[in-house]
């Protein structure tokens, strides 16, 4: 979408003084098809005889075509700013009309919460008192890692308005807001830690215009993304989860690596680890043994066998009470495990928490366990959501069913 602007005259006949327009078009059509471009007054006037076509060169010409570079430069900015939000010839004048002074603004008196800081106070009680329920589910509370998140958020936000020194109202969450908080966050965050932190003031805005607090839609538009990249995650294979569950850790971490062994097992988010124990043991009707949980991340139940001799022998070990470590424990020390267990030291110092469940659900897949299949015990809802995950292409998936007897016809 380009944009073109040109200047021109009301009446180029005129003997005497005549208006200037400026024509800005950037091939906007109405609901008819019409082209329309808009045609918006200067403000400045100029007699046809100095006037070249596009600026002036009687007297004062110095003056005015610096008064139309500045309508120029004002409409380009704008433009600029929304050009991907469905921006119209009566919009852009509007705007326009603004940011050269020639409407005035209303005081509005501030509401009750419309500060952001206080609303997100109140959110965050309610969802803790659970007089406010989830989005999706009005007959469920928030788990416990959502209200996590949101406290971590408050304390961002916090911190930004202690450092741009604004206590910032609804009204106020516009482009530029977007644009300095966004920047401030990628100084201190990651590409992901950004984009989820953007994602929260996302669902916050839409609460608190459900609420009725206020009625700024720009957490609607297009330039209000939430931005995200792949990271790097990697996953242990078969033979370097042996190497893990074979390494004699009398030297120390014995913790970390046998919860560690309990998530690949499993293949659940260190959040349930504590939830296996004997009371979640069941047996399906044909008689197999099951472990049963509701993970807490999605309150999903999920049914994970409970056949695998190394996962029987670590939760006898433990007599079902699994030890308590934190997640920072067992980052920090299974990093060392991993190494000292014959794992490439590159791949080792990437190796967390969440690698076992990561490890997991990628050694289902590449034993041909079929994606459904793995999605019960995982929780994950959408196979797209799952192939994301493991990092599994579409093509990838083709290629491996191709070597299906079902396809083969062998």
């Amino acid at each position: 979408m380009i944009q073109k602007v040109r200047f021109i005259l009301k009446n180029p006949k005129s003997k005497t003084r005549t208006a200037i327009y400026m024509l800005f078009a950037w091939g906007y059509r109405d609901e008819k098809g019409r082209y329309k471009p808009l045609k918006y007054p200067t403000g400045q006037s100029i007699n046809p005889k100095a006037w070249d076509g596009q600026r002036t060169t009687g007297p004062y010409s110095a003056h005015i075509n610096n008064e139309l570079d500045k309508v120029k430069t004002e409409a380009v900015s704008i433009f600029l700013s929304l050009r991907d939000d469905d921006l119209t010839p009566a919009i852009l004048k509007s705007e326009l009309d603004i940011k050269l002074g020639r409407v005035e603004a209303k005081a509005v008196p501030v509401r009750k919460n419309e500060y952001v800081s206080e609303y997100i106070d109140k959110y965050i009680a309610d969802i803790v008192s659970g007089d406010r329920m989830t989005f999706k589910d009005p007959t469920k509370k928030f788990a416990p890692g959502t209200i996590r998140n949101f406290k971590s958020f408050r304390s961002k936000f916090n911190d930004y308005v202690v450092e741009s020194g604004k206590h910032y109202t609804f009204r106020d969450i516009d482009i530029v807001f977007y644009r300095h908080f966004s920047a401030w966050l990628k100084k201190l965050h990651t590409t992901n830690s950004t984009g989820k932190t953007i994602k929260q003031l996302k669902m916050l805005m839409q609460a608190a215009f459900d609420d009725d607090v206020h009625t700024n839609l720009n957490f609607k538009k297009k330039w209000f993304k939430v931005v995200s990249e792949l990271v790097d995650t990697i996953y242990l294979d078969e033979h370097e989860i042996e190497l893990l569950h074979n390494y004699n850790t009398s030297g120390g971490h014995e913790k970390a690596r046998d919860m560690f062994m309990v998530g690949y097992h499993t293949a659940q988010r260190i959040s349930d680890w504590y939830k296996i124990n004997d009371q979640n043991i069941k047996t399906t009707v044909n008689g197999v043994p099951v472990i049963k949980i509701r993970q807490q991340k999605t309150g999903t139940q999920v049914s994970i066998p409970f056949i695998d001799p190394r996962l029987i022998a670590l939760l006898e070990n433990y007599n079902y009470q699994l030890p308590k470590i934190s997640k920072d424990k067992v980052n920090r020390y299974i990093k060392i495990v991993c190494k000292k267990a014959g794992i490439s030291s590159e791949k080792a110092i990437k190796v967390t928490s969440h690698t076992a469940r990561r490890s997991a659900c990628t050694n289902m897949y590449n034993a041909r366990i079929p994606i459904g299949k793995i999605m019960k015990i995982s929780g994950h809802k959408t196979e797209s959501e799952f192939k994301k995950y493991i990092r599994v292409t579409d093509d990838e998936v083709t290629e491996d069913l191709s070597t299906h007897p079902f396809y083969t016809r062998e």
